[in-house]
């Protein structure tokens, strides 16, 4: 039988709701992350649709798929614009953070910051940041190094840096041996104790702080890290395959949530897009 048309996809009439059903079906495919002890699962019922129908042309049109036409497109002004790739960054942030650091006398997180009236742009922090690297790698060798950018209330930019010792050795650096290493304004300095915390704190702020994404220029790289680190590798695996994983690693589903996307067709007609599930699982060591 030939395959049904369906008009495309209004995106004026696209909206998320969340979704009663919190169960994936199980002929699902789960993309699934290990991140330490923790699971983080996504989900997705169907296949991945063009929910707008356009594919880019160039900077500034973009072509509809269905019909060929060409359609103008408005560039981002900045990254708070987007706000499903600031997500997208956000997550990575965490998976970056869970899966390289663990709590301990290796690890260090440095808030690097500017004095007085200076005002750099992210572009400007990140090319300080890497002087001030090369002259602490030089001290301290062994380090590997997590960087993630943001900016305070007025829209100054600071860094948040997490350091590692790789050979696991004890590291501690003297704030004054920061400051003069960094020489552009203030340092605070802590021993990374929780890391899930940590992860939190750093990768929410597009709900703690919605105001202060517009800082963000756009295609800007909020978080970059040293060759040294590892970067988790998301792998698919059917329903069955997960309850295998989980068992084996006697995971606990921790949280569990998941939103459906609806919308019209051009000629009205209402579909679903999309439902999407998320799955934590975390791992919990005996007690002897």
């Amino acid at each position: 039988m030939p395959k049904k048309y369906m008009a495309p996809i209004d995106p004026r009439t696209i909206r998320k709701e969340l979704a009663k059903d919190t169960v994936p079906p199980d002929d699902s495919i789960a993309t699934v992350y290990s991140l330490g002890n923790r699971l983080e699962v996504t989900t997705l019922a169907f296949r991945r649709r063009n929910t707008s129908g356009l594919r880019k042309g160039n900077e500034r049109y973009r072509v509809n798929s269905s019909t060929g036409e060409m359609a103008t497109y408005t560039p981002r002004k900045n990254r708070g614009e987007d706000v499903g790739s600031l997500q997208a960054s956000f997550r990575n942030i965490r998976r970056m953070v869970e899966a390289n650091f663990r709590g301990g006398e290796s690890e260090l997180h440095i808030v690097l910051s500017y004095c007085g009236k200076l005002n750099p742009s992210p572009s400007e922090l990140y090319n300080d940041f890497k002087k001030f690297w090369k002259r602490l790698r030089y001290r301290y060798p062994c380090l590997e190094y997590l960087l993630v950018i943001e900016p305070h209330e007025d829209g100054r930019f600071h860094g948040h840096l997490l350091v590692v010792d790789v050979e696991g050795h004890y590291l501690f650096i003297p704030k004054e041996e920061l400051e003069a290493l960094w020489g552009h304004g203030s340092v605070y300095v802590e021993r990374i104790r929780d890391v899930t915390a940590l992860g939190l704190y750093l990768s929410n702020k597009w709900q703690t702080h919605p105001n202060r994404l517009r800082f963000y220029p756009p295609r800007f790289r909020l978080c970059r890290w040293s060759d040294g680190l590892y970067k988790p590798i998301s792998k698919k695996v059917s329903r069955d395959d997960l309850k295998q994983m989980v068992k084996a690693g006697n995971y606990t589903l921790k949280y569990s949530d998941a939103v459906q996307i609806e919308a019209k067709t051009v000629t009205g007609e209402p579909v679903t897009v999309q439902k999407i599930y998320h799955e934590t699982y975390v791992a919990y060591k005996e007690e002897l």
